[in-house]
């Protein structure tokens, strides 16, 4: 499904939540379960790529700008919305109103219930999506496992791709078949790096660790490496890391010889890379 643009306004008139899939592009769209085969025989997944919405979107049960419900497996990439308004009883978003699964995953290859979801945007302010459950571009309704601040995440991999350097994720479900990603590994209700090791490989990285160290994290009993050189030519006036007496760096900081150049700190105390 590609290329299709909606301008008109979507509405399903249905009451309740028996009334699924509300969308500006699809309202539905479900790769089946393996207990499911008379009723949603197995097919290749369906990709909806490239495609855009503009109309508002008053769903029953959910409203999403381009699809209403995915179900286990779909490739969505690349679509737009800029709907002035969505709504749905229980769930509503940007791109996709209501991502869930089955308990048993659609086929061993390719599908194993997954979601492949890049490059989507919506314009639509989370202010103006009304539902009990709501996201700016996919509200995901799978159990959560992990939590970065008041973020909360379906899988463990989903939480280490959006931590920044000395965020902490926590296990937040009770599922001893939890497994660490790679690098990664579980102490207690912490997935925390293999030996407590940060890596920085780039600026954006070693603002992540200023902000971090900034905002209290001291990084105790840890070590954060340097794994490459850093022109910090764009920064016009680096804030140190550690820039109060009570905000200070407390780890293992090493540099493996690597060069970070262009520093430029204009007045104030406790100046350096590190405050």
């Amino acid at each position: 499904v590609t290329g299709n643009t909606n301008s008109g306004a979507v509405t399903n008139t249905g009451t309740g939540t028996d009334n699924w899939g509300t969308g500006g592009i699809i309202g539905w769209l479900r790769y089946h379960g393996t207990s499911e085969n008379s009723a949603y025989p197995q097919s290749a997944i369906i990709t909806v790529s490239g495609n855009s919405n503009s109309g508002t979107i008053t769903g029953a049960n959910d409203a999403g700008g381009i699809v209403g419900v995915v179900y286990n497996s779909a490739v969505i990439t690349d679509n737009r919305n800029t709907a002035a308004t969505l709504s749905g009883t229980t769930f509503a978003a940007g791109i996709v109103g209501n991502y869930q699964i089955t308990e048993t995953p659609a086929a061993v290859e390719p599908a194993k219930n997954k979601l492949t979801f890049t490059g989507n945007t919506s314009t639509t302010t989370l202010a103006n999506i009304t539902a009990n459950n709501k996201d700016l571009l996919i509200y995901d309704n799978r159990q959560k496992v992990a939590q970065i601040g008041d973020k909360k995440y379906a899988t463990l991999a989903d939480a280490v791709e959006a931590a920044k350097i000395g965020d902490t994720i926590t296990i937040i479900a009770n599922d001893a078949s939890l497994s660490a990603p790679e690098g990664w590994t579980i102490s207690g209700s912490t997935l925390i790096p293999v030996d407590k090791t940060w890596h920085i490989a780039n600026l954006d990285q070693l603002k992540e660790f200023q902000s971090a160290v900034n905002g209290g994290n001291t990084f105790d009993g840890q070590t954060v490496v340097l794994d490459a050189n850093i022109d910090m030519a764009s920064e016009e006036n680096w804030t140190p890391v550690g820039n109060t007496s009570g905000k200070k760096f407390a780890g293992t900081f090493d540099g493996q010889n690597h060069t970070i150049r262009g520093l430029k700190i204009t007045g104030g105390s406790y100046v350096g890379l590190f405050g």
